[in-house]
């Protein structure tokens, strides 16, 4: 899978098909998702990668991930659930990092979970 990366743009976009570009779509302010004619997917843009980058809802993750991994950039993902009893029954929203395998041995595991945690309703 091809991939460029401007360092100087904190972005990176990966070619998912050589297929020609039709029109795209913005999941958030940091990611892009662009698509043929026929609505499959051709590309992924993704911005601010320093900071991290959310997979969830992405095409081609697995492969995305092995991208990011090899450019070190810091990978994350949400996990929701329910927490009647903590929180009042609201939804409670996490972002975990995700490492490649060995990260652990690295790492303290302090710098392993993502310290922000966002309650939803």
């Amino acid at each position: 899978m091809k991939y460029k990366y401007d360092r100087d743009a904190d972005a990176i976009y990966v070619y998912l098909s050589s297929d020609k570009y039709s029109h795209g779509e913005d999941l958030d302010e940091d990611r892009r998702i662009d698509y043929s004619s026929d609505n499959k997917p051709v590309g992924v843009e993704l911005l601010s990668v320093s900071k991290g980058v959310n997979l969830d809802s992405l095409p081609e993750a697995d492969e995305i991930t092995v991208i990011l991994s090899s450019e070190g950039v810091p990978i994350y993902t949400m996990y929701q659930d329910t927490y009647a009893n903590l929180y009042g029954g609201r939804d409670v929203a996490f972002y975990i990092q995700l490492m490649p395998l060995g990260y652990e041995e690295r790492k303290q595991p302090n710098e392993i979970i993502k310290k922000e945690v966002t309650a939803c309703r």
